[in-house]
């Protein structure tokens, strides 16, 4: 039985009449904000000792063609810190385990930054993506910055975050993860907008709660575990653009900063905006989905 319960029903009930009313007002003088963000004219990278080279995708392939600062950010927190102890640190509740004995998914990959850099401290990647013309791109800049010695290249697979019969199907084909990786997905306040935010978190919830759902996981409900941990790199940008997507992520996840050491480029630009933020599955998330499996 699937325990990923009413997320919708979660969401409307946390936002106000206000806050939704606030999500349709768009404000074009901070649009030079959001465009320092895309790192289109950067394609060289330092994940650790390593420099990483990616090949940008075409302008009208969306957004997910270029880089942006909270995947950098997030890319280089994975290489500098593999044994997950900033992450361990804001959520003590986690299973722990270095990056090495991980199976990650991480969701909007763009150009694969993100799962590069997981890749290369030895986790099992799925790297997905929305966008079909970004998927050669991802496998291309992945093996081009992959050594032959390398471990299996991730998974590079197309999945609609929107379609939960797709996140399904994602999970039947890989199991579930120990990490849910995510990165400068979400931005704009418009109807569409808020209806992508909330199907993001919904898939999110589905992919944590599937390793507590599996007996064999560490992080499995019936050992005490939360489920897999979220790791997830956000840049506030407009006023208020994030306020749905947290509220209704904030009813089904506990959350917590991860103290990164780095400064990102966002930061440099406008102050901490670029924060990587390390989550679990709420406590009572996890008991009412022990009584439905009872």
């Amino acid at each position: 039985m699937s325990i990923c319960h009413s997320v919708t029903d979660g969401f409307w009930g946390a936002i106000t009449l206000d806050n939704f009313r606030s999500l349709f007002i768009l404000e074009d003088r901070e649009t030079d904000r959001l465009r320092r963000d895309e790192l289109r004219h950067q394609h060289s990278f330092l994940l650790g000792r390593r420099t990483v080279t990616l090949r940008h995708g075409q302008v009208d392939a969306g957004t997910g063609s270029s880089p942006w600062t909270g995947g950098v950010l997030l890319a280089q927190y994975l290489a500098a810190d593999p044994a997950l102890q900033g992450a361990l640190a804001a959520q003590p509740a986690w299973a722990a385990r270095p990056l090495s004995g991980c199976k990650a998914i991480e969701l909007g990959a763009g150009l694969g930054l993100v799962s590069l850099s997981a890749h290369l401290q030895g986790a099992t990647v799925c790297a997905t993506e929305g966008t079909e013309s970004l998927l050669p791109l991802i496998r291309c800049n992945i093996q081009d910055n992959s050594s032959a010695a390398a471990a299996a290249q991730p998974a590079v697979l197309h999945l609609d975050w929107c379609d939960t019969a797709a996140v399904k199907q994602l999970l039947r084909a890989t199991g579930p993860p120990d990490l849910v990786l995510g990165a400068d997905l979400v931005y704009g306040r418009t109807g569409e907008f808020v209806l992508v935010h909330l199907a993001l978190v919904e898939a999110m919830v589905r992919l944590a709660s599937a390793a507590g759902e599996s007996a064999g996981s560490a992080h499995s409900f019936s050992r005490g575990g939360r489920g897999a941990l979220v790791l997830y790199a956000h840049t506030r940008r407009f006023d208020g653009d994030d306020r749905a997507f947290w509220q209704c992520f904030d009813s089904f996840f506990d959350r917590a900063v991860v103290d990164t050491g780095l400064t990102a480029h966002a930061q440099q630009e406008g102050g901490a905006r670029t924060q990587v933020w390390a989550a679990l599955l709420k406590a009572s998330f996890v008991a009412k989905a022990q009584q439905q499996e009872q």
